[in-house]
């Protein structure tokens, strides 16, 4: 009889403490991040948000920075092997390469709201043959910006230079598909900068000459990053006997 009890009230104190956790785990915010050119910075940025918000829970999936165009427009199909896109969570967070237009057609369970992170945009990022956006690649973001709940820029240059092309766009285009799109995006549209780790603000700074120009290039070596104009600065810089480093 004894045990009889013991073993009842053990099995009442499990299922108490299994629904008591079930309640803890709906309270957790669950987020689905998808990283569909996961490069360096891309790397970074993705590891760097797990990191500082260890209080939700994190599913994540990176696909390999190779073939961009080709994967830029076919990854949603892709994506659908993998066993993380078999649940739902309460966030699909996306940068702006994953095809996230025909994840939500297929999967609109997936997340309750989906917010797409724009690293870069393809309005100015001109192709090298004709300085100018390709119509496919913009259609594309433009899509995947209208179709998100939120859409996050990493700086005010890539926010102020994706409405700028958009604008031209739609003045452009043969048939307008409505100033509607452009409003739509605007309104659910944040600068969320991409954030710094803690250590390179620790320690004490590197001694270097006082009164001395320093020039920094944290870009790739890009024709769409513009190193011509820093080969130009430096040049005339050289010629004008300025010393800098």
């Amino acid at each position: 009889m004894h045990l009889y009890l013991i073993s009842s009230n053990l099995k009442t104190h499990l299922r108490k403490a299994q629904a008591s956790q079930a309640r803890r785990d709906r309270l957790i915010l669950t987020i689905l991040l998808i990283s569909g050119y996961d490069a360096l910075s891309h790397q970074k940025w993705r590891k760097g948000l797990v990191r500082t918000f260890p209080g939700y829970r994190f599913e994540s999936i990176a696909l390999p920075p190779r073939h961009f165009f080709w994967r830029s427009l076919s990854n949603g199909l892709e994506l659908l092997e993998h066993d993380a896109l078999k649940k739902e969570y309460d966030i699909v967070l996306a940068t702006s390469v994953v095809d996230t237009l025909t994840l939500r057609a297929i999967l609109p369970r997936l997340g309750k709201r989906w917010l797409v992170y724009f690293h870069e945009n393809q309005f100015a990022y001109p192709s090298k043959e004709h300085k100018h956006f390709d119509f496919n690649l913009v259609m594309r973001d433009v899509k995947r910006a209208r179709v998100a709940d939120a859409v996050a820029f990493n700086s005010d240059f890539n926010r102020d230079s994706y409405f700028h092309g958009l604008g031209i766009l739609l003045k452009t285009s043969p048939k307008s598909f409505g100033s509607t799109v452009l409003e739509n995006i605007s309104a659910k549209s944040r600068i969320v900068p991409v954030g710094v780790d803690d250590v390179w603000f620790q320690g004490s700074p590197k001694s270097s000459r006082r009164g001395v120009c320093k020039l920094l290039w944290n870009h790739r070596w890009e024709y769409d990053k513009g190193p011509d104009d820093l080969l130009s600065l430096i040049e005339k810089l050289i010629g004008a006997n300025f010393e800098f480093e």
